[in-house]
């Protein structure tokens, strides 16, 4: 099967131009429908509805938050169905989790009796008393090379009391206790950066899901972070050059310039390239965080935070502040 069986011509730009082959995607650990990799695996071809589409083209204006979605190259249509063309966060690293992050789990299109339904479904479950479910997640054994996998029945098992013990498993990769302490730090600081962002938004998140993946091959998780390093450190000493060459011009400035209103310009510029220049350093995935599946989800000006979201963020950051601190008494 190749892209041009079936498809609309209605691809966005952004989507592969060429007519690459499609296979299933043999790694998916939740969803309804199945999903189809491009070619090597760096992109999905996933199922979607026009709630889904509009939310990926409306992140565009958004980008404190898209920044933490899977880059979006466009839709197709594939077999009647619309699809959206995605980066696949699983080309390199191991270990995954999907997880809900929402007390509400329908959205403002269900019916009547879909919402009884969700409701009862957010009472028995950690939805309701967390803002959390855990769905499916797999981790890989370097003793074995091989990955063990916990499936939708293994996350519809765990209650309030159990779910602890679900992240426990998740981060039991054959990996040095030190290095399974900077992953989930490096988590719960995302998980922080995350919420700042999500405040800062008028939308809704029902039903979406949060997709954790971290690298589970201790060489290659060694290999990642020294590159981090050394990335980081190589961006600090050229954006220190930039910003002395940067304060030197602007001193030179100030001797000749006279109009206040021009020096105050200047100094917002400045503060602007800051930031682009922090923006720059991302980080080589050794972890790696994404809000993913919007079925259900919006952009609205006026709806404020999403609370329920947020209050499922703030319980997975207590869970993974509980178990570094359990790593940290046994280290």
């Amino acid at each position: 099967m190749s892209l041009s069986q079936d498809v609309s011509s209605e691809i966005v730009s952004n989507a592969p131009q060429t007519s690459p082959s499609l296979q299933r995607f043999e790694r998916q650990l939740g969803g309804h429908r199945k999903l189809l990799s491009i070619n090597d695996g760096s992109m999905i071809v996933k199922p979607c509805n026009e709630i889904e589409r509009d939310f990926y083209e409306l992140s565009i204006i958004h980008p404190d938050f898209a920044k933490w979605m899977p880059k979006y190259y466009g839709y197709l249509r594939l077999q009647g169905f619309n699809s959206s063309i995605l980066e696949s966060q699983r080309e390199c690293i191991n270990e995954e989790q999907t997880a809900d992050t929402s007390r509400q789990l329908w959205g403002d299109d269900a019916s009547e009796e879909k919402r009884k339904k969700m409701i009862r479904k957010a009472e028995i479950t950690t939805s309701g008393s967390l803002g959390l479910a855990v769905i499916a997640f797999q981790v890989f054994k370097n003793s074995s090379d091989s990955y063990i996998n916990y499936d939708r029945v293994y996350g519809r098992s765990l209650t309030t009391d159990t779910v602890y013990s679900g992240f426990t498993n998740f981060f039991d990769a054959d990996i040095p206790t030190k290095l399974r302490r900077l992953v989930i730090e490096r988590f719960i600081e995302d998980l922080e950066l995350l919420a700042d962002a999500l405040r800062k938004q008028d939308v809704r998140l029902f039903s979406a899901s949060l997709l954790f993946a971290y690298e589970g091959d201790p060489d290659a998780l060694s290999e990642a972070l020294n590159k981090t390093k050394q990335e980081n450190n190589q961006k600090l000493e050229e954006c220190s050059q930039v910003k002395d060459a940067k304060e030197k011009d602007n001193w030179e400035r100030k001797e000749v310039e006279d109009e206040e209103d021009e020096e105050d310009e200047e100094d917002e510029n400045y503060e602007e390239d800051d930031e682009d220049e922090d923006s720059e350093f991302e980080e080589f995935k050794a972890t790696d965080l994404r809000f993913i599946d919007f079925a259900h989800s919006y952009f609205r000006e006026g709806v404020g935070e999403d609370e329920n979201s947020l209050f499922g963020l703030n319980s997975i950051v207590k869970i993974l502040s509980r178990l570094l601190d359990e790593i940290v008494k046994c280290d």
